[in-house]
């Protein structure tokens, strides 16, 4: 067993605790938030619908929040996590809900789908790459179940956003050397540890990213940003909070420049095969 092996399988295991999906629940899945979640996925709608009623794999779907919302747009949406934890969570929630029957819930791995090639239209996966060890793998299996002709949307952690800057120069100011920070070439990683377990999550060198899905023949085709500051999960007051997310929702909606935002929305293209 490779080391990248070992840390997917402590990831694996901390991701089935529901405490772990109940927090981000918590913290990203608020009233605060739902606006600039509509527009985000909005954007991203009309970046992938490239044809009548498209397949979009949701990749990493949490429970489904997303892959409503791209229902609601009118695409055919296969949602997937690896977590059977997750999964029965996200049956759950979809029962009742408009636009549910557009959707098909199942448990996959990104490390191995088993999906065959060139299966979807389109393909959605928010926040999933920087926990995932080998991100190469899970990179190059999206792009293989991808469609030529088809687009991919990523949103990933900037590791050189203002926020993300500044939270690394403030440790090292205060010689917080024992943050567990490490470069890589993917980007800056940190392993976090609660009691559900340890989770990987990685600042994206998105340079490297852009690189990477080069490699795997996908072209960018649309970056901007997502939401400039995730530190709203740092701060107790309920004003403080408001504030951040309404500063990240008017960058969103009148600047979108993605460099100094924390969160990126990156576009993929897969090119249809030259003559």
């Amino acid at each position: 067993m490779t080391d990248r092996d070992a840390d997917s399988r402590v990831v694996r295991d901390t991701l089935e605790e529901p405490d772990v999906h109940e927090k981000w629940e918590r913290d990203f899945r608020t009233e605060e938030s739902v606006r600039f979640y509509d527009g985000a996925l909005g954007y991203i709608a009309s970046q992938l619908d490239a044809a009548e009623r498209p397949h979009l794999l949701d990749a990493g779907c949490g429970i489904c929040d997303y892959s409503l919302r791209m229902a609601g747009h009118g695409f055919r949406v296969t949602a997937v996590d690896f977590s059977p934890t997750v999964v029965e969570e996200a049956r759950k929630h979809l029962e009742g809900r408009k636009f549910a029957d557009r959707i098909t819930l199942g448990r996959e791995d990104l490390l191995g789908l088993t999906f065959d090639d060139d299966r979807f239209d389109a393909i959605l996966c928010w926040g999933v790459l920087m926990h995932i060890p080998d991100i190469e793998q899970a990179t190059a299996e999206l792009a293989r179940v991808l469609k030529p002709g088809g687009r991919i949307a990523l949103s990933e952690v900037n590791m050189r956003s203002v926020e993300a800057s500044g939270m690394r120069l403030l440790k090292r100011l205060f010689r917080r050397t024992g943050s567990g920070m490490v470069r890589t070439d993917a980007g800056v990683e940190h392993w976090g540890s609660s009691d559900a377990g340890e989770l990987l999550s990685r600042e994206c060198d998105i340079t490297w990213l852009v690189g990477r899905m080069r490699e795997l023949g996908l072209v960018l085709r649309a970056r901007r940003a997502g939401q400039f500051s995730e530190s709203f999960v740092r701060v107790s007051s309920a004003a403080a909070k408001r504030m951040i997310h309404k500063w990240n929702q008017l960058w969103f909606d009148r600047v979108g420049l993605a460099g100094p935002a924390l969160g990126n929305i990156l576009i993929f293209e897969k090119p249809h095969p030259g003559p």
